[in-house]
């Protein structure tokens, strides 16, 4: 088997159980204001809301 017919699973760890994804989800919004012309969020508040998890980033 090989590529997409042997993929069985998909996972998303937002809430930092299996990698830190804080630094990179912080990047992402701070991008995105950039390019909307808005101001970056405190990127300390922002790692506490997406380190609670899926819900808390909803």
């Amino acid at each position: 088997m090989s590529g997409a017919a042997s993929l069985q699973a998909v996972l998303f760890d937002l809430d930092g159980t299996l990698a830190d994804s804080a630094p990179d989800l912080v990047a992402a919004l701070a991008t995105l204001c950039a390019e909307i012309g808005h101001a970056a969020p405190d990127p300390v508040a922002v790692s506490r809301v997406v380190s609670a998890g899926g819900r808390a980033i909803l």
